[in-house]
């Protein structure tokens, strides 16, 4: 199959690669940047507090953002 077949193809899940024909370090990649687009979309819905009224709450706030956003990519890059 050439290169003009698998862009012609109308499914993305046709094209896209499993990562069992990736480089761990291909998956890897994909995994992080994946997260940051996540993250990007977790903090638009959910704004950080204030940094400078309480850090704490800052921190507590990015690190649940994170697990929930490597929780996803996790089911999506590993798993299907």
């Amino acid at each position: 199959m050439g290169l003009f077949e698998i862009f012609k193809k109308k499914s993305e899940s046709e094209v896209k690669p499993t990562c069992d024909e990736l480089y761990p370090h291909e998956v890897q990649a994909i995994a992080e940047k994946r997260v940051e687009v996540i993250m990007a979309g977790l903090l638009e819905k959910n704004p950080e507090p204030d940094k400078e009224t309480d850090t704490m709450a800052l921190v507590r706030h990015m690190n649940l953002l994170k697990e929930m956003a490597e929780e996803v990519v996790v089911r999506e890059v590993i798993y299907e």
